[in-house]
């Protein structure tokens, strides 16, 4: 409660903030979309960076099949090639029937081994910016 009401300006910044983005996709407004989440992606990126040792976080998109296993598959074959995970994300398709894991990895020889490691398992990797 001593920081009430900074924190509420920060919660009232973020309502105006997601409001913003509301009204974005009520008018297809594609281009401020794209560039709300290119600013989240970064900024995940820097709140990651600050923490960890090892280089650039970089994040790789797998595109799977919705099926027991597949999370296990890709962090097992990881762990077991060296390669630390620094966060993980699951997003479901619409349909359940696929879906996207993405991995943020630090270091770019990391990245690279990561890639290497799940290619060689089959699946497609797409690395963002």
């Amino acid at each position: 409660m001593q920081n009430a009401a900074a924190i509420a300006d920060e919660v009232e910044a973020t309502i105006e903030r997601l409001g913003e983005v509301a009204s974005a996709l009520r008018a297809s407004d594609a281009g401020a979309v794209r560039a709300w989440n290119d600013s989240a992606r970064d900024d995940r990126r820097r709140l990651l960076e600050a923490d960890i040792e090892g280089g650039p976080v970089h994040e790789l998109r797998v595109t799977v099949e919705n099926r027991p296993g597949v999370v296990a598959e890709l962090a097992v074959a990881l762990g077991r090639g060296g390669v630390n995970i620094v966060d993980m994300r699951l997003a479901p398709a619409p349909d359940n029937r696929t879906g996207a894991i993405t991995f943020w990895v630090a270091g770019d020889a990391s990245a690279a081994r990561a890639r290497e490691l799940i290619e060689g398992l089959g699946f497609p990797v797409l690395e963002q910016g």
